[in-house]
């Protein structure tokens, strides 16, 4: 139906959403939001629908989406009127527990938070592994690193309810340099073993610098590396995606 015209001021809500039907959900709005309690939301046919930043229809609103909305209240109908329906891409917060390589990408088994059930993901080969400190990690370097023991990561989903993205997330090592392998691409910090992945971001903060060189790290060199935890074994205690020199 097309959109109706209404006087009131033009509101910006944010909530979950509980119930979906043709042309209406229902929304629970968060805290701090214009309106509070649960709120019918009517589409028209002139709304227009977000996922992410892409244009979209209605489709990706599903029950326990969360979703931004510009409308405006209707009193006298006691709904909210939406012109604009932006949807947050869902995240699932969890550990990946195993990681095998088939035909065209990787099967992940993930463990969301607070649930013993795990999810069987797909991952394209157009998908990176990243790490929430920024780089990324090689996928054989994470099979490697989810064998030897469970990884936490945030799995961000695309409109089609299949993997957009993989964040690992990352812990980091400072302290000063005592040993510098560039054949390896490794250092020794604090004297923990770090291993410098393919494509890491190295970066000097010292006043007047930025990004740089592995080989512009020195012996008693200040630096904050950080990556994915190694596996014991290996030898290896951080995988570094992100190389920070403090001081030189």
């Amino acid at each position: 139906m097309p959109h109706p015209s209404i006087a009131g001021t033009v509101l910006e809500v944010q909530g979950a959403v509980s119930v979906v039907d043709l042309d209406s959900f229902d929304l629970d709005p968060a805290t701090g939001s214009p309106i509070v309690g649960l709120t019918p939301v009517a589409t028209f046919d002139t709304t227009a629908y977000f996922f992410d930043c892409d244009p979209t229809s209605q489709s990706p609103v599903q029950i326990d989406s969360t979703v931004r909305i510009t409308g405006k209240l209707s009193v006298s109908q006691g709904e909210l009127r939406a012109a604009v329906v932006h949807v947050d891409p869902p995240r699932l917060e969890g550990s990946i527990t195993s990681v095998i390589e088939v035909t065209g990408g990787h099967d992940l088994v993930f463990e969301p938070t607070g649930s013993s059930l795990p999810t069987d993901l797909f991952v394209s080969t157009v998908v990176s592994f990243g790490v929430d400190a920024g780089g990324e990690l090689e996928a054989g370097s994470v099979i490697e690193l989810v064998d030897c023991q469970p990884r936490a990561a945030t799995v961000t989903l695309d409109a089609a309810g299949g993997v957009a993205s993989v964040s690992l997330t990352s812990t980091q090592i400072e302290g000063e340099v005592s040993a510098i392998d560039l054949t390896s691409s490794e250092l020794i910090i604090g004297g923990q073993a770090v291993a410098i992945t393919p494509g890491a971001l190295v970066v000097s903060v010292v006043e007047g610098s930025g990004e740089t060189t592995l080989d512009s790290v020195t012996i008693g060199s200040t630096v904050r590396a950080l990556g994915v935890q190694g596996c014991l074994a290996s030898g290896i205690d951080l995988h570094a995606t992100v190389v920070l020199i403090i001081s030189e």
